[in-house]
């Protein structure tokens, strides 16, 4: 491992990676941690379906804030090889549109927020990589239109908006835009940058190939710095919590890895074949990877040990697991391909509750690099499948 010092470094606690705050969820798996958990009171099984709404092709995960849910959807296919995609914004009470705003064709859209701010990233044929819109009536606030488009989703915190660009990430002021710095010297070697972990004054980014990197979120300079014996390929989105940072770029040898937040020291594999959630002591992983197969659909869901990676329970449900899980409370939530949702208790894998949708709940990425997933802010738990948003409380 080669270590940068630096003059002031912010050291990551034990405590890293909180669930996010009861109110909202500002980007894919709830928070700029990536903890895919939520504290809602009274959120808790048995919940019941309030409101649906189709669209016409896939849905994104939602973020939610202020009695308002956004989603990004593909529209009709405009031809054969391309599709449109919108911005969604509807009531959190009833599920009624309040805007639409159309991004063109191309990938669709990526959904970060904070404030009075949405942040829409995407690459495509018409629409800039990066947009970010008023929340009250999906008018542009400032746009940026790099030369590479990106399909990872943005992290907005504390007044910056982290950007992943393809082979960079960025940081924007999320008032006006202003550019504040970009990774470069070096950093991933040209590979895709995955979605940044933003914590306390420290970005944690991961690329592919076991390349980790922890910037320091003031200027994006390297505090420490883990390079893998290759470079090249996507990156994905990683995760804090407990002091541990989750990564899914692995190498040759492993799917991915477990490193020390604080000194980057490799801790040991993780097999993870979709975004985690986390809470307490235990993380929940989808676990889709066979030696005869590779990768592949369904999972089953393992509950480990952060510290320990030790099992303490799988949960394969009705054999079609493929969504990406969130935790609310002390509940853990996952998806079927078969269109069943279920409610398992965190600490046993029982299941306490499940509804049956009627159309899958896809996995993360999913078609045409659409990241999906659960949400839950306000007393509300929203669920996407496939053509549906539909929420419970």
């Amino acid at each position: 491992m080669r270590v940068r010092a630096t003059a002031c470094v912010v050291l990551l606690v034990s405590a890293a990676g909180a669930p996010s705050a009861s109110g909202e969820a500002i980007t894919h798996q709830a928070d700029a941690v990536h903890s895919g958990r939520a504290l809602e009171k009274g959120l808790d099984p048995p919940l019941h379906r309030v409101w649906s709404r189709r669209f016409p092709d896939v849905v994104s995960y939602p973020v939610i804030d202020d009695g308002r849910v956004f989603v990004t959807a593909f529209t009709s296919p405009a031809d054969g090889s391309t599709r449109a995609s919108e911005v969604v914004a509807m009531s959190l009470h009833d599920g009624r549109v309040l805007w639409r705003k159309p991004l063109g064709l191309g990938v669709g859209g990526q959904l970060g927020l904070e404030g009075d701010r949405l942040f829409v990233t995407r690459g495509g044929y018409e629409a800039p990589g990066l947009e970010a819109l008023s929340t009250a009536d999906g008018h542009t606030l400032w746009r940026y239109e790099p030369a590479f488009f990106s399909s990872e989703p943005p992290v907005p915190d504390g007044g910056i908006v982290y950007v992943p660009l393809q082979d960079a990430l960025h940081a924007f002021r999320e008032g006006d835009g202003k550019e504040l710095w970009r990774t470069g010297g070096g950093v991933g070697n040209d590979s895709s940058v995955g979605t940044p972990v933003v914590y306390a004054d420290s970005v944690l980014l991961t690329f592919a190939c076991d390349n980790v990197y922890r910037l320091r979120r003031s200027e994006g300079a390297v505090i420490w710095a883990h390079e893998g014996p290759c470079h090249g390929g996507g990156g994905e989105t990683a995760a804090l919590h407990a002091g541990r940072l989750f990564s899914r770029d692995g190498d040759g040898a492993h799917l991915g890895y477990v490193y020390d937040g604080r000194s980057g020291n490799r801790i040991r594999p993780l097999t993870s074949t979709a975004p985690a959630a986390f809470a307490s002591s235990l993380g929940f992983f989808p676990d889709g990877f066979s030696i005869s197969n590779g990768l592949s659909l369904p999972h089953t869901l393992v509950a480990r040990r952060v510290i320990s990676g030790r099992a303490v329970w799988r949960f394969r449900g009705d054999g079609y697991l493929d969504g990406t899980p969130l935790v609310v409370n002390d509940t853990v939530y996952v998806g079927s391909g078969s269109g069943r949702l279920y409610g398992l208790a965190g600490a046993s894998g029982r299941v306490r509750w499940s509804d049956r949708l009627g159309t899958p709940i896809p996995a993360s990425p999913g078609q045409w690099d659409m990241q999906t997933g659960l949400a839950a802010a306000e007393g509300t738990l929203v669920v996407p499948a496939l053509r549906r948003v539909v929420a419970y409380r």
